[in-house]
């Protein structure tokens, strides 16, 4: 309909509910744009630049579209199957470092659950960017010391700063209960993002160690969370370890055998690479007694260590 010369526009009416919704959907949305940028100040530059390479790679943009609704319809039931989610009165030690790792990073708390699958063995977190949640393994809360346990739980929630949440899940869709209409792209996307894991790992052993200032304590951690399965958690130490991380040949004392061994120590250093940054040490962190690095310096001395290209 034209008056005047000029056509007119009929603009559709929105209830104060709909609006409502809208700006509750774009505040999200912004929010969650905010907290990846805040979580890139400190995560590994190979991995982020990865990660935002990943959003433009077809394999990867429908594994996500796909997996994230294969997950909400199926999988985060079949993941939760005998779960208990924490609370105040369930298991409060989880609820008190997953409280002060969410104050420390400027991060809500998230869902948390305790897991008794043996098909659990490592702790991660699953969802959509807009709302994550962890899954801790039952063994960890028994074997984990307080410590131990903040560094593990704070490290999952450095993944949820940097929005790791929707790519970990579609990789878990992938490995365990992928549809048919994602078969085809399955084998690609899957070697995509196993391969960027690898720097998220990093990325997320940072947020540990930034949050309990506590190398010692994130390196023990992270022994016992590889080592889940291969022996007694209570059994594995890695204090006697830290003094022989260039050795390429397991030492007795940690408990780790071939490639949870070379995992352990690759990522060991490259937290010892971290925690000399200036970035670190600004924010009151243990001295190391070496002079400080740059976190561009410390990203491409870690990326060697990596054997990154």
């Amino acid at each position: 309909m034209r008056r005047g010369g000029c056509k007119l526009v009929t603009v559709p009416f929105l209830t104060d509910t709909q609006v409502s919704f809208t700006h509750y959907v774009q505040e999200r949305k912004r929010t969650a744009a905010a907290r990846a940028r805040e979580g890139a100040a400190y995560a590994y530059g190979g991995e982020h630049r990865t990660r935002l390479r990943l959003g433009r790679l077809r394999p990867v943009v429908i594994s996500l579209e796909l997996g994230l609704a294969e997950f909400a319809k199926s999988g985060r039931s079949l993941l939760l199957q005998g779960a208990i989610e924490v609370g105040p009165t369930r298991f409060p030690l989880v609820a008190k470092a997953i409280s002060e790792a969410a104050v420390a990073l400027g991060l809500p708390v998230p869902r948390t659950f305790v897991s008794p699958s043996i098909d659990i063995h490592e702790t991660s977190v699953f969802g959509d960017a807009n709302e994550p949640f962890l899954v801790l393994p039952a063994v960890f809360v028994d074997h984990l010391s307080p410590p131990e346990l903040q560094s593990t739980l704070a490290s999952d929630m450095g993944r949820i700063h940097n929005a790791h949440a929707p790519l970990l899940t579609t990789l878990w869709v992938l490995q365990t209960a992928a549809p048919p209409a994602l078969r085809w792209v399955a084998k690609p996307a899957t070697l995509l993002l196993t391969s960027w894991g690898r720097g998220a790992d990093i990325t997320a052993d940072r947020a540990g160690l930034l949050v309990t200032r506590n190398f010692a304590s994130t390196a023990s951690a992270l022994a016992k969370r590889l080592g889940g399965g291969r022996r007694l958690l209570a059994d594995i130490q890695s204090e006697g370890a830290l003094q022989h991380l260039d050795s390429p040949e397991p030492h007795a004392d940690v408990g780790l055998q071939g490639e949870a061994w070379n995992q352990w120590r690759l990522r060991v250093k490259a937290l010892d690479l971290f925690r000399r940054t200036a970035f670190y040490q600004g924010g009151a962190g243990e001295s190391t007694g070496a002079p400080s690095l740059t976190l561009a310096q410390c990203n491409d001395q870690v990326a060697t260590l990596l054997g990154a290209p």
